[in-house]
């Protein structure tokens, strides 16, 4: 009798030991979500023995978490700026760091503007008529910071900053649009292209602004993340990306 006590406590543990072995928390970039939420769908179709979690938010805000001791296993963040931020915390340990996608920064409206000048303020204003241009927060959001950037170098930061309506993410700032409660707005190609409720009004000359380059960290030794982190970089990741307006970056393993 003892002994069957004994051999069932041992197959429990052993159980609930590979069911967290299995467990795979994943962070990322809000503006990841629709297309990662698709990939883990399609993964966990054919590894039904992982169980994958998926957190999106700011990645200032993801990264924050994890200082703390928020449970981790893959962290991507729209910008390198973050990667290295967590990289410099003594209780954090990544083991890999690749650059996994690219983007590009574009604005859009709820309807057409026909003849708008990107780098002429009058445009700016006619598109506007008073209301509202919805743009990440730039002390935080890297889709804020980029914003920034370029319409810095268009020299319209300071005259367009009294109309700006700054959001906690790249995802509420194309809401704000889709709602009607910004007539224009700063988001990734990749957002506007999953959205059918606004036009790309116009795009962001890439050298406007810091490359957009989202990296990939592997904070975890457990097999299943490694397996899944590698994923993202496989031919069938490559087509979801794709279909949903990111570059896949080739992966190169140093």
């Amino acid at each position: 009798m003892l002994k069957r006590v004994l051999a069932t406590l041992l197959a429990t543990c052993c159980s609930m030991n590979i069911a967290q072995a299995n467990e795979v928390r994943v962070l990322v970039a809000s503006s990841l979500q629709p297309a990662m939420q698709q990939l883990v769908q399609i993964y966990q179709s054919t590894h039904r023995d992982v169980n994958i979690t998926l957190v999106t938010g700011a990645s200032s805000a993801l990264a924050r978490q994890i200082e703390q001791g928020a449970p981790v296993d893959i962290y991507v963040s729209a910008n390198q700026k973050w990667m290295d931020y967590l990289q410099q915390q003594p209780r954090v340990s990544i083991g890999q760091n690749r650059p996994l996608l690219s983007n590009q920064l574009v604005l859009v409206s709820k309807k057409a503007q026909p003849g708008f000048n990107l780098t002429q303020l009058q445009s700016w204003q006619n598109a506007l008529a008073g209301q509202r241009l919805a743009v990440a927060d730039p002390q935080h959001v890297p889709a804020g910071m980029y914003a920034q950037q370029a319409m810095t170098a268009l020299g319209l930061w300071s005259e367009l900053k009294g109309q700006m309506a700054f959001s906690h993410n790249v995802r509420a700032t194309l809401a704000l649009v889709e709602r009607g409660a910004a007539a224009l707005g700063v988001v990734y190609a990749s957002d506007a292209f999953t959205s059918k409720q606004i036009v790309t009004v116009a795009k962001f000359s890439d050298a406007s602004h810091s490359p957009i380059v989202y990296p990939a960290g592997l904070l975890s030794e457990q097999s299943s993340a490694h397996a899944f982190y590698d994923y993202l970089w496989s031919e069938q990741a490559r087509n979801t990306w794709q279909a949903f307006g990111f570059v896949n970056l080739k992966q190169n393993v140093n």
